[in-house]
C-alpha cells in the first residue's frame, strides 16, 4: 500500500495533469503544472518510478495514463543508468504486465501504442542479451489473440522504427549493436510478422461471413498492427528475405483488400526505394524485384478499372482512395528511378510498366500527374545520355551501368507524352485558379510546370521530327480558330500554350541536329520541310488586336534557335514584325485598352531583339534598313521612345558583331538625341535642380502630353544608357547578347574592366553628371523635411506594393484585381497614377544604380577620372540622405554601387573615392544593424527606423498584417546585414590586400611572432586604409565583429573574411589599440558565436579565428589569456597544459582541434555549433544503406499520441 507521502505525489501529479490540459486554467496554472511536471522528470528516480506506475493504473483517466506512460518512457530513455540491474528486471517485469493488461476490449489505441512503445524502449535499453528470452515469450503473447496480437505487432512496429529513424540521441556503436541484434532475430520475427497477417486476415474474412462484427474489428485491427510492424521492417531487412518468408506475397495479395491495401501499398513504396545488394544476394534481388513489378502493375490495372467504373457511375471517390492512389503511384515511381534495371532486359514487362505510368501520368487529378512527372523526366534525361554518349571513357562504373540500363522511350510513347505535356500546359496560374486545390503552394505548382517543359524538351532532343510534326499540328489548330480580333480567354491560354509548347520544342532540339538539317548544303529533309512550314504559318496568319498580335510576336521569338541557322528567313520576320508594329497606332493614352496595345508594340520591339541575338551577324546587311524606318517612324509620332530604345539595342548588338568602329558609329547615332539634351543646363534646371522639380514633373496630368513625355523620356534614356553598357562590355569587338543581365544585379565577378578605350567612355562625360542630380533628388524625397509635403500619389509610390512584400513572404502575389491597401486604395485612376510613379521611381533608381556600378567595373579608371568633381558629386547624391532610406533601399544601393566601386577603385585613387564614399555607408548601417539585432534578440521584435514599406504603426494592423510586417522586416534586416558583411568581405579581399594574406603554411612554427616575417605595406591594404578612417572604422569593426553573434549564417561567413584580415593587419602592424580590440573584443565575439547553433557551418572557421588571435596576438598581449581564463571550468594549470600543447604542435589542423576540444572542456554543451549535429539518421537497408523517400509516418504518429489535447506542452 502506498504510504501517505507517496500517495500525496500522486494525487499532486494528477492534479498537475488536469490543470494542465485544461484551457480552461488560468495561464499561471497551467504553468506551475507544466513546471511540476518537469521537476518530477527531473527528480529522485524512484519517486519518478513511483508516481509514473500510480499514473498509468486502469483506473485513471486516459488523459492520466498517457502521462504517466511518457513519464516512463522518459525514465527508461534518460534515466535508466540511475536504476541497479534489480530494479531494471522490475521495470521489465512490469512493463510486460502493463502490455499484457492493455489486451482488452475497448482500450484507446492511443494507450496501447504508447505500451508496445514502452515495451520496446525497454528492449533497446537492456539491448540484445534481454531479446532471447523475451521475444520468444512475446511471440507466444502474439497467439493467445487478436487483441494480444496487436499489442505485440506495434510492439515490433516501434522496436526497429526508433532505432532506425527516431532516436538520435544514440551513438554509432551502440546504434550498431542494436541493428545487429534485430538482424539475428529476423529469422523468427518475419516468419511470426507473416503468420499474424494470414491468421488474423483468415479469421476476420470468417468472422465477416458470420456477421460477427466486433471479432472483425479486432482481428482487422492485429492485421493492421501487422502492416504496420512490415513497414518498419521493409525499410532496412534484406528484401530477399521479407520474400522467402512470404511477407511481400502476403502485402502483394492486401493490395487487393480495400481496407487494408494503404498499408500494404506502404510496404511496397519502401521497398521500391530500395537499392540493389553489393553481396552475393544481388541475383535473388533482382528476382524478387522482378516480382514487385508484376505485383503493382496488377495492382495499378485493378485501380484503375475501378477508378474508370466509379467515373462511369458518377459514384465520389472517398479518401482512402485517393490516398491509395497517391500511394501506389509513389511505389511505382520510386521503383522506376531506383529498379528500373531489374526488368530493363524483358520489353514487354518494361512495356507494361510503362503503360501504367502513362496512366497515371493521364490521372485526372493533378496530384497523381505531377507525382509521376519526375519518372519520366528522369527515363527521357538518363535516355538521352545514353543516346549521345558513345564513348563511355571517364564514366564511373555506376554511370556505365546506368546508362547500359537506360530504357529507350519509343515514338508512340513520346508522342503521347507530348499530347499529355500540351494539354496539361494549358493549366495556368491566373484565372479561377482551380490548381490551387491540387498544389500545396505555387512553388509546387511552379515546379510541376518546369517538369512539363523538361520532359516536352527532352522528346524533342529524342525525336525532333515527331515534336516538330506535333507542333505544327497544334499550331495549324489553334491559329485556324482565331483569325477575329476579339479572343476570348480560353483561346488566349490555348494560344500561350502553343507559343510556350513551340519554344520548349525549338530549344529541345539539339543545334547540331538543327543546323545539319537547315545547313545551305543539305538536302531536302523532314525536319526542314516541318520548320518551314511553320514559319510560313506565321508569316501569312493574320490577326488584329493588340492581344493577338503579342501572342503573334511572342511565336516569332520562340523561333529564335531557327532563325540562328536559316538567315534567310531574317528578312522576310523583319519585314512582318514591323507590319505588325505598325498595325498597332501607338497612343497618348493610359487606359486599359491603351495599355495592351502599349504591352504588344513592346513585345513587337523586344523580338527585334531577339532576332538581332539569334541572326547575330546575319543581320548586318539589313541594319540600314532597319535604322531609316526607325527614324521615320519616330519622326512620324508613329514609335514612341521606350520602343526606340529597344530597336536601337537590336541594332547595337548587329553593329558591335561587325567591330568597334561600327560599335561606335551606332552608339553615336543612338545617344546624339539624347546628349543633346542632358546637356542642357536650362533643362537641368527645369527637372534636376530639387525634389521639387522632380516632383512636379511626377505629379503632372497625363493628359499634358509634353510633361507626361518628358518624364518617360527620361526614364527611357537612363535604362537605355544601362542596357547598353551591359551591351558593351568591351571597349572593342562584340557586344553581350547576354539575355540574363537584368536591371538588378551587376555581375562582378565575370565583368571585364578594360582601362582604355571603352566605348561608352564619351558619354559616361555627358551622363553621369546629371544622372546623380537626378538620383539626389529621388533620394530626398525620402527625407522627413520633403516626405511630409509630397502630393499622396508620390507618398503612395513610396510603399512597398502587396506582390513585392508577397515575394519577402514566398506567398503568391495577390491577383491584378485585388484591392490595394493605403495610398493605392480608390479610384482606378488614382491607383494608376501611384502605379505609374512607383515605376518610374523604381527603374530610374535601380538603372542609375547599375549605370553607376557598371560603368565602374567595365570601364574601369576611366570612369574614376576626376571630372567636375564626380567622386564629390557622387558621394553627395547617394550618401545624402542615407539615414533616411528604408532597409532594402540602402541594401540596392550597396549591392549595385558601392561594392562594385570598392571592388575596381585604383588604389592610388582610394583617398578621392573611398575616404568619401565609405564612412556614410558604414556608419548608417552599423547603427541601423546594431539597433535592429538588439531589438530581434532580445524582444523578438525588429526595430527600425520608420518604414513605409511595411506599415510602422501597428495601432491600424491586424494581428496577421502584424505577423507579415514583422516577417517583411526580419527578412529585410538579414537581406541588409548580408549585403553589409558582403561589403566588409571585399574590403578584405586578397585582390585589394596583396601584402595581408594570411600564412599559409601548416603552423606557426611553435606559435613564434610572425610578424617579422611579411611587412605591411599600407598602400595596398585597403583593410588598412580603412581601419585609419576614424568613426567609420569603429562602424567597420563593430560590424564585422557583433555580426558574429547575430543568428545568420551566411552573414557570418562573410564577417569572418572581415575579421581574419583585420586580424592578420593587427599582427603586422604596430596598433596597439587595434590589437587590443582584437584580442578583447573578437576573440570574446568568436568564442559567443560558437554558442549558436546556426554557426555549425562556419565552426571550422571561427576556431581557425581564436587560433590565429590567440597565436599571433596573443604573443603579444596576455588579452586573450585573460578572455579563456574567464571561462568556467579553466584554471591556470589547463591552460597552460592546453598552451605547451598547442605551441608544440607544428600543424594548423592539429591546432585548431586543440583549441576546439580546449573550449569544449570549459563551455561543454553551451558551445552549440562545435557540438555533433542531430541530423535524421536513416538506415534503410542492412548490407547497402540507401536514401529513404519522404514518408509521413513520423507526424502521423505525433497526431497518433496526441490527438488534440495537448499533451507535447506538458511531456
Amino acid at each position: 500500500m502506498e504510504n501517505q507521502g507517496t500517495a500525496l505525489q500522486v494525487d499532486t501529479a494528477v492534479q498537475a495533469v488536469l490543470a494542465a490540459l485544461d484551457w480552461k486554467s488560468s495561464p499561471d496554472s497551467r504553468q506551475h503544472a507544466t513546471a511540476y511536471l518537469e521537476s518530477l522528470k527531473a527528480g529522485e528516480v524512484h519517486v519518478l518510478a513511483t508516481v509514473a506506475f500510480a499514473l498509468v493504473k486502469p483506473d485513471r483517466t486516459s488523459e492520466v495514463r498517457l502521462v504517466g506512460l511518457k513519464l516512463l518512457q522518459h525514465l527508461i530513455r534518460m534515466r535508466w543508468e540511475s536504476l541497479n540491474v534489480d530494479e531494471r528486471q522490475q521495470m521489465v517485469s512490469m512493463a510486460v504486465n502493463l502490455l499484457q493488461e492493455s489486451a482488452k476490449p475497448n482500450e484507446p489505441w492511443v494507450l496501447k501504442s504508447q505500451v508496445s512503445a514502452l515495451m520496446a524502449e525497454v528492449a533497446r535499453r537492456e539491448g540484445p542479451p534481454l531479446w532471447k528470452d523475451m521475444l520468444p515469450a512475446l511471440y507466444a503473447m502474439g497467439s493467445i489473440s487478436a487483441l494480444h496480437a496487436e499489442l505485440v505487432a506495434t510492439f515490433f512496429r516501434w522496436l526497429p522504427e526508433d532505432v532506425t529513424i527516431h532516436n538520435e540521441d544514440l551513438d554509432g556503436e551502440r546504434r550498431r549493436q542494436l541493428l545487429q541484434g534485430l538482424s539475428q532475430t529476423l529469422p523468427e520475427t518475419l516468419p511470426f510478422l507473416f503468420k499474424l497477417l494470414d491468421h488474423h486476415f483468415g479469421t476476420a474474412m470468417a468472422a465477416a461471413k458470420q456477421n460477427q462484427m466486433e471479432s472483425v474489428a479486432q482481428h482487422a485491427a492485429a492485421v493492421t498492427a501487422a502492416l504496420n510492424a512490415v513497414v518498419a521492417y521493409a525499410e532496412w531487412a534484406p528484401v530477399v528475405s521479407l520474400a522467402n518468408h512470404g511477407l511481400i506475397k502476403a502485402c502483394g495479395f492486401l493490395l487487393s483488400a480495400a481496407e487494408f491495401r494503404l498499408s500494404a501499398c506502404e510496404v511496397f513504396k519502401l521497398l521500391a526505394g530500395r537499392r540493389r545488394p553489393l553481396d552475393e544476394s544481388a541475383g535473388n534481388y533482382n528476382v524478387v524485384m522482378e516480382g514487385v513489378f508484376d505485383t503493382l502493375c496488377n495492382a495499378s490495372k485493378a485501380y484503375f478499372f475501378e477508378l474508370n467504373k466509379l467515373a462511369a457511375s458518377g459514384e465520389e471517390k472517398d479518401d482512402d482512395f485517393e490516398r491509395f492512389g497517391e500511394c501506389l503511384c509513389e511505389a511505382m515511381v520510386a521503383l522506376g528511378l531506383q529498379n528500373l534495371h531489374c526488368i530493363a532486359r524483358n520489353d514487354s514487362k518494361v512495356t507494361d510498366f510503362l503503360h501504367q505510368m502513362l496512366c497515371f501520368l493521364q490521372h485526372p487529378k493533378l496530384a497523381l500527374h505531377s507525382l509521376a512527372l519526375p519518372l519520366w523526366a528522369t527515363l527521357l534525361r538518363e535516355s538521352s545520355l545514353a543516346m549521345s554518349t558513345t564513348d563511355h571513357q571517364g564514366l564511373t562504373e555506376k554511370e556505365k551501368e546506368k546508362r547500359s540500363h537506360a530504357v529507350h522511350i519509343s515514338p508512340d510513347f513520346c508522342a503521347l507524352l507530348l499530347d499529355i505535356a500540351f494539354q496539361r500546359l494549358l493549366i495556368k496560374d491566373g484565372g479561377d485558379e482551380s490548381w490551387v486545390q491540387e498544389f500545396s503552394s505555387a512553388s509546387d505548382f511552379s515546379q510541376f510546370r518546369s517538369r512539363l517543359v523538361e520532359v516536352v524538351r527532352h522528346v524533342a532532343s529524342q525525336q525532333p521530327v515527331l515534336a516538330a510534326s506535333k507542333v505544327a499540328g497544334r499550331l495549324q489548330v489553334a491559329f485556324s480558330s482565331s483569325t477575329f480580333e476579339s479572343v476570348s480567354s480560353k483561346e488566349v491560354t490555348t494560344l500561350e500554350t502553343t507559343q510556350s509548347f513551340l519554344e520548349n520544342i525549338m530549344n529541345g532540339i539539339q543545334e547540331k541536329t538543327m543546323a545539319a538539317a537547315l545547313a545551305i548544303s543539305a538536302s531536302p529533309n523532314e525536319l526542314k520541310t516541318l520548320l518551314e512550314g511553320i514559319l510560313q504559318l506565321l508569316l501569312t496568319v493574320k490577326w488584329e488586336g493588340p492581344i493577338l498580335v503579342e501572342l503573334h510576336t511572342r511565336h516569332f521569338d520562340a523561333m529564335g534557335p531557327y532563325f540562328k541557322h536559316a538567315s534567310a528567313a531574317i528578312p522576310v520576320v523583319v519585314e512582318k514584325l514591323f507590319e505588325l508594329l505598325t498595325s498597332l497606332s501607338p497612343s497618348r493614352e493610359y487606359g486599359d485598352t491603351e495599355k495592351d496595345t502599349m504591352r504588344a508594340r513592346l513585345q513587337v520591339c523586344t523580338s527585334f531583339l531577339r532576332l538581332a541575338r539569334a541572326g547575330d551577324a546575319a543581320m548586318l546587311p539589313y541594319m540600314q534598313g532597319i535604322a531609316e524606318r526607325m527614324t521615320t517612324l519616330h519622326s512620324q509620332g508613329r514609335m514612341v521612345r521606350s520602343e526606340l530604345n529597344l530597336l536601337g539595342e537590336s541594332l547595337l548588338i548587329v553593329g558591335s558583331a561587325a567591330g568597334s568602329e561600327q560599335q561606335l558609329q551606332v552608339l553615336g547615332w543612338l545617344f546624339g538625341p539624347m546628349q543633346q539634351q542632358w546637356i542642357q543646363p536650362a533643362w537641368q534646371d527645369k527637372y534636376l535642380a530639387n525634389p521639387a522639380c522632380l516632383v512636379r514633373l511626377l505629379i503632372q496630368d497625363s493628359s499634358i502630353a509634353d510633361a507626361h513625355e518628358e518624364m518617360w523620356s527620361m526614364y527611357h534614356t537612363v535604362t537605355f544608357f544601362e542596357r547598353a553598357l551591359r551591351r558593351c562590355t568591351s571597349p572593342v569587338g562584340k557586344a553581350s547578347s547576354d539575355p540574363s543581365a537584368t536591371a538588378d544585379y551587376v555581375d562582378i565577378d565575370g565583368a571585364v574592366t578594360p582601362t582604355t578605350g571603352h566605348a561608352m567612355i564619351p558619354h559616361l562625360t555627358w551622363m553621369v553628371s546629371p544622372l546623380l542630380k537626378l538620383l539626389r533628388c529621388m533620394h530626398a524625397l525620402w527625407s522627413p523635411s520633403v516626405v511630409t509635403s509630397l502630393p499622396l500619389h508620390v507618398q503612395g509610390a513610396l510603399v512597398m506594393t502587396e506582390s513585392e512584400q508577397a515575394a519577402l513572404l514566398g506567398e503568391l502575389a495577390p491577383s491584378r484585381g485585388s484591392a490595394v491597401t493605403g495610398a493605392d486604395s480608390g479610384s482606378n485612376i488614382e491607383h494608376n497614377k501611384v502605379k505609374e510613379i512607383r515605376t518610374w521611381l523604381k527603374g530610374v533608381r535601380d538603372a542609375g544604380y547599375n549605370i553607376l556600378g557598371l560603368a565602374a567595373i567595365r570601364v574601369g579608371e576611366g570612369f574614376f577620372v576626376e571630372v567636375d568633381g564626380r567622386s564629390a558629386a557622387l558621394a553627395t547624391a547617394l550618401l545624402e540622405n542615407i539615414e533616411h532610406m528604408e532597409l532594402h533601399h540602402t541594401r540596392q544601393l550597396l549591392h549595385l554601387v558601392v561594392i562594385p566601386l570598392v571592388k575596381v577603385c585604383p588604389a592610388a585613387l582610394w583617398d578621392p573615392w573611398l575616404r568619401l564614399l565609405l564612412p556614410p555607408v558604414l556608419i548608417h548601417c552599423h547603427r541601423v544593424l546594431t539597433t535592429a539585432w538588439t531589438s530581434l534578440i532580445r524582444e523578438g521584435s525588429v526595430k527600425i527606423p520608420s518604414n513605409r514599406s511595411v506599415g510602422s504603426d501597428i495601432n491600424y494592423q491586424s494581428s496577421m498584417q502584424q505577423i507579415k510586417s514583422e516577417v517583411i522586416k526580419e527578412k529585410l534586416l538579414r537581406d541588409l546585414t548580408r549585403e553589409t558583411c558582403q561589403l566588409l568581405s571585399t574590403a578584405a579581399s586578397p585582390a585589394l590586400n596583396r601584402t595581408t594574406q594570411q600564412d599559409t603554411s601548416e603552423g606557426d612554427g611553435g606559435g613564434m611572432d610572425v610578424a617579422g616575417l611579411q611587412q605591411l605595406n599600407t598602400g595596398n591594404s585597403l583593410i588598412w586604409f580603412l581601419l585609419q578612417l576614424g568613426e567609420a572604422a569603429t562602424a567597420a569593426l563593430h560590424v564585422g565583429i557583433d555580426a558574429l553573434e547575430w543568428p545568420d549564417s551566411e552573414s557570418v561567413h562573410k564577417a569572418l573574411v572581415f575579421c581574419a584580415a583585420v586580424t592578420n593587419v593587427a599582427a603586422l602592424a604596430s596598433d596597439s589599440q587595434l590589437q587590443e580590440v582584437v584580442a578583447k573584443d573578437m576573440f570574446s565575439s568568436a568564442i559567443r558565436a560558437l554558442m549558436l547553433e546556426s554557426n555549425a557551418s562556419a565552426q571550422s572557421e571561427l576556431v581557425g579565428l581564436l587560433r590565429d588571435i590567440y597565436l599571433r596576438i596573443g604573443s603579444r598581449l596576455s588579452t586573450p589569456r585573460q578572455v579563456l581564463l574567464a571561462l568556467p571550468s579553466i584554471t591556470p594549470d589547463s591552460l597552460s597544459t592546453f598552451e605547451s600543447a598547442l605551441y608544440k604542435s607544428a600543424s594548423a589542423k592539429e591546432q585548431r582541434q586543440l583549441i576546439k576540444n580546449f573550449l569544449l572542456s570549459a563551455g561543454g554543451d553551451q558551445l552549440k555549433a562545435l557540438l555533433p549535429q542531430k541530423n535524421t539518421n536513416v538506415i534503410t537497408n542492412v548490407t547497402n544503406p540507401a536514401p529513404r523517400r519522404f514518408s509521413e509516418r513520423a507526424s502521423h504518429r505525433d497526431r497518433e499520441e496526441f490527438g488534440n489535447i495537448g499533451l507535447a506542452a506538458i511531456i
